[in-house]
């Protein structure tokens, strides 16, 4: 990404199915606005720094098929 930013970031870009922007690569020359107040999660676990677990998975039959068999892949259920 690094050495050839608009190279990867349009096969990132087939990838994920988004229409390419030059624009892109400027995201830090437009003004965005401000920042709103609660946005995100400002509790201590997130400020720990650290990638904690979720204090509770839901039951796997919660899950739609398609992330059920994810998960089950993954080790998660």
């Amino acid at each position: 990404m690094v050495a050839d930013p608009e190279k990867e970031g349009q096969a990132l870009c087939d990838f994920l199915g988004v229409r390419w922007e030059p624009a892109m690569l400027e995201y830090g020359r437009f003004e965005h606005g401000a920042i709103k107040a609660g946005l995100g999660d400002w509790t201590q676990r997130i400020r720990s720094g650290r990638v904690q677990p979720p204090r509770q998975l839901p039951p796997a039959t919660d899950l739609p098929d398609g992330l059920r068999a994810v998960a089950e892949d993954w080790g998660y259920v």
